[in-house]
């Protein structure tokens, strides 16, 4: 019944319950307010990307060294770091103890409960070595797709979330999908069955004699 009300009633219907002013305020602010009833706010997530700009220590040979620019997914800034000198190590011979993190930055992440198609590109190890994937997830942003990757990889191959490395990510029209698990949910005629009817009207009070799902 509180789908069928607009955002006005939702706000006093809840506030004269339990919000105060400053959540009403908040309220009206929100795109979808609805999410905020939820016991679980699906637009956080543990998972946070970091855009990450090091370089080598400057010393009297060089200066003005390089600054190399990474994207890394990770919990918190510290391992972020450690991950963006675990990439400088291999690829540049550049380790915590002789490189320094010029800037790091946290990127913000679709906050519209938008869902989109996300390529995933990555690599992950195993007891047999390093093998490289490519993902197909539906998600409202870029962090809670990678975040779903690891849970995935976690459940079904029992891999840690650190043996994960993302090589690329980015948001794919519908006619750019290519696996078949996403392919079935995207498109502009997509139909699915009906397990939940909503009522068709927003009176809050109607007699038993009316049918108000249909």
């Amino acid at each position: 019944m509180i789908r069928n009300m607009s955002i006005d009633k939702i706000s006093a219907l809840v506030s004269s319950v339990f919000l105060s002013e400053i959540h009403v305020k908040i309220l009206s602010k929100i795109s979808h307010p609805l999410m905020l009833y939820s016991k679980k706010n699906y637009a956080n997530s543990c998972t946070k990307e970091f855009r990450i700009y090091g370089c080598k220590k400057p010393s009297e040979g060089e200066e003005h060294p390089q600054v190399f620019v990474s994207t890394v997914f990770a919990p918190n800034q510290v391992v972020a770091q450690s991950k963006f000198f675990k990439i400088t190590n291999k690829q540049y011979k550049i380790k915590a103890s002789n490189g320094v993190i010029v800037r790091i930055e946290e990127v913000e992440q679709d906050n519209d409960y938008v869902i989109k198609n996300y390529g995933i590109k990555f690599s992950y190890r195993t007891r047999s070595g390093l093998l490289n994937g490519y993902k197909e997830i539906r998600h409202i942003n870029r962090a809670l797709a990678v975040a779903g990757l690891c849970n995935e990889f976690g459940s079904r191959h029992k891999i840690k979330s650190s043996d994960i490395y993302i090589i690329d990510i980015k948001q794919l029209a519908d006619d750019e999908v290519t696996k078949s698990k996403i392919l079935s949910y995207v498109g502009k005629d997509v139909r699915f069955p009906i397990f939940n009817k909503e009522s068709n009207t927003e009176a809050e009070v109607v007699p038993v004699s009316v049918d108000i799902f249909n």
